[in-house]
Protein backbone atom coordinates (compact mmCIF):
# COMPACT_ATOMS: atom_id res chain seq x y z
CA UNK A 1 0.00 0.00 0.00
CA UNK A 2 2.78 2.42 0.90
CA UNK A 3 4.60 1.65 -2.34
CA UNK A 4 1.51 2.44 -4.41
CA UNK A 5 1.08 5.75 -2.61
CA UNK A 6 4.76 6.57 -3.12
CA UNK A 7 4.54 5.79 -6.85
CA UNK A 8 1.43 7.92 -7.19
CA UNK A 9 3.13 10.86 -5.47
CA UNK A 10 6.27 10.39 -7.55
CA UNK A 11 4.24 10.42 -10.77
CA UNK A 12 2.55 13.66 -9.68
CA UNK A 13 5.91 15.22 -8.84
CA UNK A 14 7.39 14.34 -12.23
CA UNK A 15 4.34 15.60 -14.11
CA UNK A 16 4.48 18.84 -12.13
CA UNK A 17 8.13 19.28 -13.13
CA UNK A 18 7.21 18.93 -16.81
CA UNK A 19 4.24 21.27 -16.45
CA UNK A 20 6.37 23.91 -14.72
CA UNK A 21 9.20 23.67 -17.26
CA UNK A 22 6.81 23.86 -20.22
CA UNK A 23 5.02 26.89 -18.79
CA UNK A 24 8.29 28.67 -17.97
CA UNK A 25 9.85 28.02 -21.36
CA UNK A 26 6.64 28.52 -23.37
CA UNK A 27 6.28 32.17 -22.42
CA UNK A 28 2.55 31.76 -21.78
CA UNK A 29 1.44 31.14 -25.36
CA UNK A 30 -0.14 27.98 -26.71
CA UNK A 31 2.34 27.70 -29.58
CA UNK A 32 5.24 28.41 -27.22
CA UNK A 33 4.03 25.72 -24.84
CA UNK A 34 3.76 23.15 -27.64
CA UNK A 35 7.25 23.96 -28.91
CA UNK A 36 8.62 23.81 -25.38
CA UNK A 37 6.97 20.46 -24.73
CA UNK A 38 8.56 18.97 -27.85
CA UNK A 39 12.00 20.39 -27.02
CA UNK A 40 11.84 19.19 -23.41
CA UNK A 41 10.77 15.71 -24.50
CA UNK A 42 13.54 15.67 -27.10
CA UNK A 43 16.08 16.60 -24.43
CA UNK A 44 14.80 13.74 -22.22
CA UNK A 45 14.57 11.08 -24.90
CA UNK A 46 17.75 11.81 -26.83
CA UNK A 47 20.07 13.23 -24.19
CA UNK A 48 18.69 12.11 -20.82
CA UNK A 49 18.09 15.70 -19.69
CA UNK A 50 14.87 16.10 -17.73
CA UNK A 51 12.72 19.19 -17.25
CA UNK A 52 14.54 20.48 -14.18
CA UNK A 53 17.95 20.41 -15.85
CA UNK A 54 16.44 21.71 -19.11
CA UNK A 55 15.27 24.81 -17.26
CA UNK A 56 18.36 25.06 -15.07
CA UNK A 57 20.68 25.02 -18.10
CA UNK A 58 18.28 27.24 -20.08
CA UNK A 59 18.51 24.88 -23.02
CA UNK A 60 15.86 26.80 -24.92
CA UNK A 61 18.65 29.23 -25.84
CA UNK A 62 21.29 26.57 -26.55
CA UNK A 63 21.68 24.89 -29.96
CA UNK A 64 20.54 21.27 -29.89
CA UNK A 65 23.96 20.10 -31.06
CA UNK A 66 25.46 21.24 -27.74
CA UNK A 67 22.90 19.53 -25.47
CA UNK A 68 24.90 16.30 -25.32
CA UNK A 69 27.76 18.13 -23.59
CA UNK A 70 25.60 18.96 -20.56
CA UNK A 71 25.97 16.67 -17.56
CA UNK A 72 23.16 15.53 -15.27
CA UNK A 73 23.26 13.30 -12.24
CA UNK A 74 21.08 10.68 -13.90
CA UNK A 75 22.21 7.41 -15.48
Amino acid sequence: MKKAKYLKNEARRVLQQYRTAIAAEGKGTAIGNIKSAFRIMEARLLHGIGPVHYSLYRLSGVPRERWKSYITDGP
